[in-house]
């Protein structure tokens, strides 16, 4: 930074003069020279070791000892699972919630979904093999490892997860948002309904909102964190049995 200096009050340091610098220039010089010396010591009293027979490193890692062996790995045992039990209820419900019938990829990105901003992230093959782990231990009911029902793939799964993603964005970005206005929003995304229609019928975003919910993907501030909107039925006039959809009225207010 520009204009600014050091001024040491119990020592006689003061960088807004060329004194002053001149001795913080000089105390840096020693601190590199001193540390130098201490890494060149320590490469020559490692060689004489060796040069003696010595080894460094714990002797029963290098023999292998089966006891040595034993006490390192219930060492980390025990730090992995003061960890996990710390971090756990971030996460864990979210889990006991979905499994087992709910396959892992899909718990995955809910777990992922509701873990603090700045943590780690979990792949599928480390969320089941820190479940796993906490099974073994009694933690968790062994149930929550069980394989999840298998479903046969349908077709708009991809398309689905992608109109899920963006309204999870639009509560981010706007917990204030209608139903009516999330349907335009959607339109506008260029995410189309699953009839096919061109626009999206209410009970289709309430099902997206359910998904997003289970999820755990709707922000805590967003007015849809456990709330239902009941939207009035239009119907189509065209097709009665496509169901209700958003009046003009509803859609106007938006546009």
């Amino acid at each position: 930074m520009r204009g600014a200096h050091f001024k040491s009050l119990a020592d006689p340091i003061d960088t807004s003069g060329p004194s002053g610098v001149l001795v913080l220039q000089m105390l840096g010089a020693v601190a590199e020279f001193e540390r130098s010396l201490i890494r060149e010591r320590t490469v020559v009293g490692v060689k004489a070791a060796r040069a003696r027979g010595r080894v460094g490193g714990n002797p029963g890692l290098r023999a292998r000892d089966p006891v040595v062996l034993g006490k390192l790995a219930a060492s980390r045992r025990a730090t992995r699972l003061a960890r996990l039990t710390a971090e756990m209820e971030a996460w864990m419900p979210v889990v006991r919630r979905l499994r087992p019938q709910t396959a892992w990829p899909e718990v995955t990105v809910a777990v992922n979904g509701v873990l603090p901003a700045g943590s780690r992230r979990f792949t599928e093959g480390r969320l089941v093999g820190t479940v796993q782990f906490l099974v073994a231990e009694g933690l968790v009911d062994a149930a929550i490892v069980g394989k999840a029902p298998r479903h046969k793939p349908r077709k708009g799964v991809a398309a689905r997860q992608r109109a899920c993603d963006a309204v999870s964005g639009l509560l981010a970005g706007r917990p204030g948002i209608t139903l009516a206005e999330m349907g335009v929003e959607l339109v506008r995304l260029g995410h189309r309904p699953p009839s096919g229609g061109a626009s999206w019928a209410p009970a289709s975003l309430t099902a997206l909102l359910g998904r997003v919910r289970l999820a755990g993907l709707v922000p805590a501030g967003s007015k849809w964190a456990g709330t239902h909107e009941k939207a009035s039925p239009v119907g189509d006039p065209k097709d009665p049995g496509r169901g209700p959809r958003m009046s003009e009225e509803a859609v106007g207010r938006v546009t």
